[in-house]
């Protein structure tokens, strides 16, 4: 037992740091207790691929105008539907919609897109 007391002390693995003068830590007063040092990295940033991508936005007018047309072609579907049109019969229909929606909002169809494809 007394051996293995001898060896557990000489391991200097877990030593505490040697206690720093007054004096030497009033000189570091302006680093905190807790800093340190990083390497020093290149930082990286993320590449902005929305703006690339994707279209702007419709303005003001033409969204009105999108929605409008969105609104028609919706009841055109919905017309189409009540008067016994068949799946084949309408799928043109929704497609049209479907990409005049992507219209007014890009991003949300690119989203749609990917999930689509996911």
């Amino acid at each position: 037992a007394a051996g293995a007391a001898a060896s557990a002390s000489s391991f200097s693995g877990f030593a505490p740091p040697p206690a720093a003068s007054a004096s030497s830590r009033r000189a570091s007063s302006s680093s905190s207790f807790f800093s340190f040092s990083r390497p020093s990295l290149p930082l990286l940033r993320m590449a902005d691929t929305t703006a690339a991508e994707s279209p702007a936005a419709p303005t003001g007018e033409e969204k009105a105008e999108l929605e409008a047309a969105i609104a028609a072609k919706g009841d055109e579907i919905r017309a189409a539907k009540d008067g016994g049109a068949s799946k084949s019969d309408v799928a043109p229909l929704v497609e049209e919609l479907l990409a005049l929606k992507a219209k007014l909002d890009p991003e949300a169809a690119a989203r749609a897109a990917a999930e689509k494809e996911a």
